[in-house]
C-alpha cells in the first residue's frame, strides 16, 4: 500500500499529463478553426469534459447554458454550468439549457487568451450570476447551513471561476481584479482564475498564509506561478473539490417557476364520499 505522499504524487503527475493533452487539444482546435472546418473542437468543451471526469459525483456539468431566477432575472450565457444532479432544465434545445438559479452550484468562463478586458467581463458576468435569487425551496424540517464568504447560508451560494488557455502576465490580471473588487462584497467575487501553463490567482488567508477556496474576511489575493513539473490543474481540482464535494440543495420547488401559467378550465367538481369507519 503506497503512502499518502505517493498517492499525492500520482494525482499531481496524472493532472500534469492531462494539462499537456488539454493544451494539445486546444492547439488542435485552433488549427481546425483557422482552417474553417465545420468539425470545430471548442475550447469550452475540452474543459467541460475534464470537469466531468474530475468533479465529485454530487454534481453535473453542462456547457452553453443560462440561469434564470424566480424574479425573471437571467444570466448571460455561461460556458460551463455546474448544477445539482436532480435539476430540471427550464428549457433545453440540443446542448443549450436554461437552469433555475436554485439548482446551480457554480459557473466557469473559458477564454482562449485572457486579458484585462476579458477578465473584467468575466468578473461582471460572475457577479450577475451570484446576484440571482435562490428562494424557491420547500420548507425543510432539518435545514442545513453552509459557511462561506464570511456568511452562513441555508443553501449553497453560487461559485464562479475563470479558466484560460493563455493570458497576458498574471500580475496585470491581478491588478485589474484588485481594482475591480475595491468595494465588492466577498460573496460576489470570483472564486478562482487559472491560466494553463502560467499559474493562477487564488485567495489566501492574510494571517495564516493558507490557500482559501473563496474570498472571505481576512483574505488577500495571491499570484501563484506553476512549478516547472506541474501545471494549474492540481490546484484547480483541489479548489473545485472543496466547493462541490459537499454540495447540497434544499428540496427544490419547481411550482414557483410556473407562476400564473394557465393550467386549463375546471369543468366539473365531483364530491367523493368519505370512507366509513
Amino acid at each position: 500500500m503506497p503512502e499518502s505522499k505517493d498517492r499525492s504524487t500520482v494525482l499531481a503527475r496524472t493532472l500534469a499529463g492531462v494539462a499537456r493533452r488539454m493544451r494539445a487539444d486546444f492547439e488542435r482546435s485552433a488549427e481546425i478553426n483557422h482552417a474553417g472546418s465545420k468539425g470545430t473542437v471548442r475550447e469550452d468543451l475540452i474543459i467541460a469534459n475534464f470537469l466531468r471526469d474530475y468533479l465529485p459525483g454530487t454534481v453535473e456539468v453542462a456547457g452553453s447554458s443560462e440561469i434564470l431566477d424566480i424574479s425573471g432575472e437571467r444570466s448571460p450565457q455561461n460556458d460551463v454550468v455546474i448544477y445539482d444532479r436532480s435539476a430540471p432544465p427550464l428549457y433545453r434545445e440540443n446542448q443549450f439549457r436554461i437552469f433555475p438559479a436554485e439548482c446551480v452550484y457554480g459557473t466557469l468562463e473559458v477564454k482562449s487568451k485572457l486579458d484585462t478586458r476579458e477578465l473584467i467581463d468575466s468578473l461582471d458576468k460572475a457577479e450577475r450570476v451570484k446576484n440571482l435569487r435562490k428562494t424557491e425551496y420547500h420548507p425543510n424540517p432539518l435545514p442545513q447551513t453552509r459557511t462561506q464568504y464570511g456568511q452562513v447560508w441555508t443553501y449553497c451560494p453560487t461559485a464562479s471561476f475563470v479558466f484560460a488557455y493563455d493570458s497576458i502576465d498574471l500580475d496585470s490580471l491581478a491588478e485589474a481584479l484588485v481594482k475591480r473588487y475595491e468595494n465588492t462584497p466577498h460573496a460576489l467575487r470570483v472564486d478562482g482564475v487559472w491560466v494553463l501553463g502560467k499559474g493562477y490567482l487564488t485567495w489566501f488567508h492574510q494571517s495564516e498564509n493558507r490557500i482559501l477556496p473563496s474570498s472571505e474576511p481576512g483574505a488577500r489575493l495571491g499570484v501563484q506561478d506553476v512549478h516547472e513539473n506541474q501545471d494549474v490543474l492540481l490546484h484547480m481540482v483541489l479548489i473545485l473539490n472543496a466547493h462541490f464535494v459537499k454540495a447540497w440543495m434544499p428540496p427544490f420547488r419547481l411550482l414557483g417557476y410556473a407562476g400564473n401559467a394557465p393550467l386549463g378550465e375546471r369543468r366539473t367538481l365531483w364530491t367523493v364520499g368519505e370512507p366509513e369507519g
